[in-house]
């Protein structure tokens, strides 16, 4: 079961950080070379993934998955 759990909350992860990018290349086409735009695209991606790992981290300790 730990492992069910851990591969579920592992690909929730991967799935979020893929989102993220995404969302990235999407904001870097929109922006067409606008530097700020493209500096709060990668600003909000970065924002992203961190959330992403945080949850992700705290998700693994709630479930008592931590190594």
């Amino acid at each position: 079961m730990d492992e069910m759990t851990r591969d579920a909350l592992n690909k929730a992860y991967q799935a979020q950080c893929l989102n993220s990018y995404k969302v990235l290349s999407q904001s870097l086409l929109e922006a067409q070379g606008d530097p700020t735009e493209e500096a709060l695209a990668q600003e909000r991606f970065q924002k992203a993934l961190a959330h992403a790992k945080r949850t992700h981290s705290l998700a693994l300790e709630l479930a008592g998955l931590n190594d």
